[in-house]
């Protein structure tokens, strides 16, 4: 099943008469006419007649608009699209929620303060590890990591939209439409849905496996591409486009940037603005968090769900662990505490036990 949805968009079907609740509903309307189809508002406001919720929808290329929607509750929703497009506006549609199969337990969120839980009250407990350029590989190595993770005991990747140039390899898809012919020559009206298809993809898979996804939406080790030095409006015309591509996943976390103190191009002005921009675009309210190298951000901001933190002396005993806790009165996680392995870097020569004992004091 894995592999299957890793040929296509994944999980969604256009149309669906029936999709279990906390499933993904689609709906994919061609319309022509868009001098700038990327720029066209589009939105899919769904109501049960108790709630309505409104989904961002995006352009896919083709001519072909999407609006994708994860239904909270079972029962008949009907929807209608809002949209500055004639061609789109007005359009309409129903389809019912059905009971969740085996497995599905709903997103995971925040529970009594500093825990995490699904939907449905199963308990959450992460065991995460990292996996930056694997969207960005030759399918054959994506496969391979899908079965890496499927007999492995992780339950939630982080990951990067942006490629790695320093992991990522035969690299021949890119998130924009060039606009000349130089490395850093994008035009950033444009994106690449092909890119994005593929990163749907890569997060329905993960879904499959009962795997959360952990979305880093910018890094700073860009050497090549330019993507981490595009201006504000670049940038939030990025994310409003990947949170309505991915929002309705719903192993999808949202992680603002790694290493975030590392991007000089961007202030923590700018991460406050794209943290509420982030929160305002998701109707489903995902786990958001960001990652630091040194400097810590302010996690007590309201927008913040819980701490992502690189630190690994803070797992060295359980009440250096307990501290930052204490301070923000949120979940922490410790996504980075050096890696297991056999490198000269200090951050990557920890021993099995010494791994084993990062986790158990971070728990």
């Amino acid at each position: 099943a894995a592999g299957a949805a890793l040929a296509g968009a994944g999980a969604a079907q256009a149309q669906a008469v029936k999709v279990e609740r906390w499933g993904l509903f689609e709906t994919a309307l061609t319309a022509e006419g868009a001098r700038e189809p990327f720029r066209v508002s589009v939105t899919g406001a769904f109501t049960n007649g108790a709630a309505t919720i409104r989904a961002p929808g995006f352009y896919d290329g083709d001519g072909v608009y999407r609006i994708r929607f994860s239904p909270p509750e079972t029962g008949l929703w009907r929807w209608r699209v809002e949209s500055d497009l004639p061609a789109l506006n007005g359009r309409e549609g129903r389809f019912e929620a059905v009971a969740p199969k085996a497995g599905n337990h709903g997103p995971v969120a925040v529970k009594d303060g500093y825990h995490f839980a699904h939907a449905d009250g199963t308990p959450f407990r992460q065991i995460g590890t990292t996996s930056y350029g694997w969207t960005h590989q030759p399918e054959a190595k994506r496969r391979q990591t899908l079965e890496t993770l499927r007999t492995s005991p992780f339950n939630k990747l982080r990951l990067l939209v942006f490629p790695n140039a320093t992991i990522s390899t035969n690299e021949a898809v890119f998130p924009y439409e060039k606009a000349g012919t130089g490395a850093r020559d994008w035009d950033f009206t444009r994106f690449n849905p092909a890119y994005f298809q593929r990163l749907d993809a890569c997060v329905a898979a993960l879904n499959q496996l009962g795997v959360q996804a952990d979305v880093i939406l910018f890094h700073p080790y860009d050497e090549t591409y330019g993507f981490e030095e595009m201006g504000a409006e670049a940038d939030d015309h990025y994310v409003r486009y990947v949170v309505a591509r991915l929002a309705a996943y719903r192993n999808v976390w949202w992680s603002l940037a790694n290493e975030y103190d590392l991007l000089k191009t961007k202030t923590d002005a700018d991460f406050d603005r794209m943290f509420q921009l982030v929160q305002a675009q998701d109707p489903y309210g995902r786990l958001r968090s960001i990652h630091n190298w040194r400097q810590l951000y302010d996690h007590g901001k309201p927008w913040v769900t819980h701490a992502s933190i690189q630190n690994g002396s803070a797992v060295l005993d359980d009440a250096r662990a307990e501290t930052y806790r204490s301070v923000w009165k949120k979940p922490v996680i410790f996504d980075e505490v050096c890696y297991e392995g056999n490198i000269e870097d200090r951050w990557g020569d920890l021993t099995g036990p010494e791994m084993v004992r990062g986790f158990w004091h971070g728990l």
